[in-house]
């Protein structure tokens, strides 16, 4: 248990001396720290400590006076240092007032009539300096344990259902950008279609552990191109490629995507060109994320996912042009908030 300070670089009681001091200052602080602390000294509530130390403090004695009063072991150290090591895992705290607020509720002293820290506070902030944010992007080519890319039907004349439900003839991992993913292309012949395409978009978040608690996903694309003929919108659900690195004809089967949105729609008319647009997971977006494993979403239109046809306009097309992990720079990626299953104290 830590008892050297003053040379001792990484104490924590060095760290976090103003928070300690002020705790020891507090009414509840010395009622917490117990009787050595108040009565052996012969401490008053009045008394002004100027710095806290694992094994004693320094005492205002008025003006320019000062006492400084230790013991040989740490006496304090062990309530607080435990304490003080939770707080010093997040990085992101952002002030003293939430500091002093985190060091109350591990020590239990957060109660409803407390004025130094009300609990409505507590869990807001909580919230915020647990989780953590993790980026990940598919594997460019050559792939080692994700892949992007798509699949397709094409050179056809065909239903909806037809061309749904066929077989792929087609299938790129390799592209950066280009070729309208997904896609639905309408012929001149009333009611059929030449073209269905699916993207396909793996991510490898293996580094999260199953301890993680998810808080939210985004799953997010850089759109440089799109086209609006058929009233389709763009979606998210799961994908099953035969490999987790390299895309073939046969992924393209329907049975190989699911029939659940991970998200809310976006129509393709409200995409903004040259930017990306994002996707927030829903619960079962969230429930598709593989903690030591490989997460794997397919792209479509709302209409393949849905097994609704569209509008049929002669010639139509519907579709928008994704930046894909080959292309360097604006990859595809999801975005992962968490917790990284140290959780401080109790509930919250």
């Amino acid at each position: 248990m830590e008892l050297c300070y003053s040379n001792n670089q990484k104490s924590l009681f060095r760290k976090y001396a103003h928070l300690v001091t002020w705790f020891s200052n507090t009414r509840d602080g010395r009622a917490y720290l117990g009787d050595n602390f108040k009565d052996e000294f012969g401490l008053k509530f009045n008394d002004h400590i100027g710095l806290f130390l694992p094994n004693g403090f320094i005492k205002h004695n008025g003006g320019k006076k000062a006492q400084l009063v230790v013991t040989t072991r740490a006496i304090y150290a062990p309530k607080l240092y435990e304490i003080l090591r939770k707080i010093d895992y997040f990085s992101n705290i952002a002030t003293f007032d939430e500091l002093q607020k985190l060091l109350l509720y591990e020590t239990d002293l957060v109660k409803p009539y407390s004025k130094l820290a009300p609990r409505y506070d507590i869990k807001k902030i909580m919230q915020r300096v647990m989780w953590e944010s993790v980026v990940i992007n598919p594997d460019a080519n050559p792939e080692t344990t994700s892949v992007d890319g798509n699949v397709a039907r094409s050179g056809v004349d065909e239903t909806f259902a037809t061309i749904r439900s066929g077989a792929g003839n087609g299938s790129s991992d390799t592209s950066g950008s280009g070729g309208g993913v997904p896609r639905i292309t309408a012929t001149v012949t009333n009611n059929q279609y030449s073209l269905l395409t699916r993207g396909i978009f793996l991510f490898d978040t293996s580094a999260l552990s199953p301890d993680d608690e998810l808080a939210s996903g985004i799953f997010s694309l850089y759109l440089d191109g799109a086209a609006q003929q058929l009233g389709q919108s763009l979606n998210i659900s799961s994908s099953n490629p035969a490999s987790n690195t390299a895309l073939v004809n046969n992924d393209y089967a329907v049975g190989n995507f699911g029939a659940t949105k991970f998200a809310s729609d976006i129509a393709i008319t409200a995409v903004t060109i040259n930017q990306y647009s994002d996707w927030t997971l829903n619960a079962s977006g969230k429930s598709a994320i593989a903690v030591d494993g490989i997460t794997k979403f397919g792209f479509r239109v709302s209409g393949d996912i849905d097994n609704s046809a569209p509008t049929w306009v002669s010639s139509g097309d519907d579709f928008v042009t994704p930046i894909f992990a080959e292309f360097g720079s604006n990859k595809p990626k999801l975005t992962i908030n968490y917790s990284a299953g140290m959780l401080m104290g109790t509930e919250v």
